[in-house]
């Protein structure tokens, strides 16, 4: 909410970055869902369709996984 009102004429985005380790022992996905859902119906967010990375093979011995997350914020119908 607070880049949205930034007045700052620039496009906007959120970025996650997340780890998992590589049997998803606590997976990702359900969080990254519910930040979906909450900006889009709680917040009244409109965000760009998500795109996501994946990179494997980190030498960390649990979060062996990232996975990058990211959305541009297309607009609010939420009150200022």
């Amino acid at each position: 909410m607070k880049l949205l009102q930034s007045g700052l004429p620039e496009r906007k985005g959120i970025i996650v970055f997340g780890y998992e380790h590589t049997q998803a022992v606590v997976p990702l996905d359900p969080a990254i869902r519910s930040f979906e859902l909450l900006a889009a119906q709680v917040m009244q967010v409109k965000l760009t369709a998500r795109i996501e990375r994946r990179i494997e093979g980190l030498i960390h011995p649990v979060h062996q996984v990232l996975r990058v997350f990211g959305w541009e914020i297309l607009s609010t119908t939420h009150p200022s």
